[in-house]
């Protein structure tokens, strides 16, 4: 709109307004009606028209730039529409290759708290919970079965129920009857469910 408008006042601050785009552009089939004699809502139509023909780099021919001033203004809203097309084309191939990113990261933490799943032998269901919650958390990339990385999914992914249940069917429940955690339970009454997920 603002570049249209633009286009318009370039035409109107000429002293011989005919031999600018609104004078030589016509209305009527017949060429006898001059776009200077038109209604300001014609006029900013057609000047919508161009700057849409610019913004699009389809440029049909039908307006052109004749008067230095003209040019000029052609310059400056070209300028506009490449800038504005080069943003547009950026934020697309930003968001097609966030979404691949999302979508890789996605499949390496469900392969990564499977392999775990599988490493501390917990029972089909509660891995099936553990690897649900994974795949949507954002973790950095790293190796394909990094230890730190799956405790980070584990502390911060799940939820109080499963994080409760899952030390309780680490190694078919040995690592729950291991002396350490026997001793710990003895003196901490509510001996908090990350406690053995860290261990």
């Amino acid at each position: 709109h603002l570049v249209a408008c633009g286009f318009y006042l370039c035409a109107a601050a000429h002293e011989d307004q005919a031999s600018t785009w609104l004078g030589r552009r016509a209305t009527d089939p017949a060429g006898l009606r001059s776009l200077l004699d038109a209604s300001p809502f014609e006029q900013w139509a057609h000047a919508l028209y161009t700057t849409l023909a610019i913004f699009t780099l389809i440029g049909f021919g039908d307006v052109h730039a004749l008067t230095l001033g003209e040019v000029l203004y052609t310059w400056f809203a070209l300028a506009i529409s490449v800038a504005i097309n080069i943003l547009a084309m950026a934020q697309i191939v930003f968001n097609l290759r966030s979404a691949e990113a999302s979508e890789s990261m996605g499949a390496r933490h469900k392969r990564i708290m499977q392999r775990f799943a599988q490493l501390v032998q917990i029972s089909p269901t509660l891995s099936r919970e553990v690897v649900a919650n994974a795949e949507s958390i954002r973790v950095s990339d790293l190796a394909e079965f990094n230890l730190e990385e799956a405790k980070q999914l584990l502390t911060s992914c799940l939820p109080r129920g499963a994080m409760a249940k899952l030390p309780q069917e680490f190694f078919g429940g040995q690592l729950m009857r291991n002396q350490f955690i026997t001793v710990c339970h003895q003196f901490i009454m509510a001996m908090p469910p990350r406690l053995p997920l860290l261990i």
